[in-house]
């Protein structure tokens, strides 16, 4: 069975982010450049609700309190890697997907309301409280998003890691540790590829060079925090990178995330897309929306 346009709209950022979202970022007046989309939801917030509502219902979407989340300890909700340099962690959500606790209309709306008055008050980017809903898919949720956007999983690939503090880096350059996950080394090959080339593209905020680590099999490999394959290749790398374009994007008055998405968009999307093509692409709204 397949998702109709605004689940898949509501469901899909959590595939590209791999994770929970907030739930009032679905009510948000910038959620369409948030989420990565190309075109807004077209409905209106108590629309919205009663497909949250329904959602819940179907069983293909959980919302739970932050507070709820269950924390990222060894053997108990991650999958961890201590190998040096990377760290991949998957939060683990059976224990929500297994009590699931139902959200009316009501309560989705006093969270909304209350984040959105925070936010109208608040004179600093603080964290929000960690009393507030937050959403992901369930595995169901999983299996009508699959068979929705008809995934070609060989070219699904993952990558997390941190940055590292350096005394000698400059304020435009940045060092991090990651380490990339896909189905087949081929798939790590064409990631390295496309990221040297972009990462010189002229509309990239960036500059980077890469130092990659061996390759190793792993078995078994979750792609997802809900999707897990009898076994995937991964493998180390650090970047180092300088940001000689990012003066110029400053000062727009938009967060780090909206205005990284906003260059992409409004400079760059179709030339990012035809580098970038497989299917944890730059912006979301396949099937509905193209590619």
């Amino acid at each position: 069975m397949r998702l109709s346009r605004e689940e898949f709209w509501v469901l899909d950022p959590t595939v590209h982010w791999n994770d929970d979202l907030p739930l009032h970022c679905l009510f948000s007046p910038t959620r369409t450049l948030f989420l990565n989309k190309r075109k807004d939801i077209g409905l209106s917030d108590e629309k919205l609700m009663d497909l949250l509502v329904s959602m819940q219902t179907q069983g293909i979407m959980a919302i739970f309190h932050q507070k709820d989340k269950p924390f990222c300890e060894e053997g108990k909700c991650c999958q961890r890697s201590y190998r040096t340099p990377g760290v991949r962690m998957l939060t683990d959500y059976t224990l929500i997907w297994q009590n699931p606790v139902m959200y009316d209309k009501t309560k989705i709306r006093d969270d909304v309301e209350t984040i959105k008055a925070l936010a109208r008050n608040r004179t600093t980017r603080d964290p929000y409280p960690p009393e507030m809903l937050c959403f992901c898919m369930t595995p169901l949720g999983g299996e009508r998003w699959e068979e929705t956007a008809q995934v070609d999983w060989s070219k699904y690939f993952t990558y997390s890691g941190l940055w590292l503090e350096d005394a000698d880096l400059s304020e435009d350059q940045s060092l991090a540790c990651w380490r990339a996950a896909a189905l087949s080394e081929q798939t790590l090959d064409a990631y390295f590829d496309w990221r040297i080339r972009w990462d010189n593209h002229p509309y990239s905020i960036e500059l980077s060079s890469f130092k990659r680590y061996h390759t190793d099999k792993i078995s078994p490999w979750k792609a997802t925090y809900w999707k897990t394959f009898s076994e995937g290749y991964e493998c180390d790398f650090t970047e180092f990178s300088s940001h000689p374009n990012l003066e110029r994007h400053r000062d727009t008055g938009l967060t780090d995330e909206e205005e990284h998405y906003q260059i992409y968009r409004s400079e760059s999307s179709q030339e990012h897309d035809t580098l970038f093509d497989w299917c944890n692409s730059y912006v979301r709204d396949f099937p509905f929306e193209g590619n």
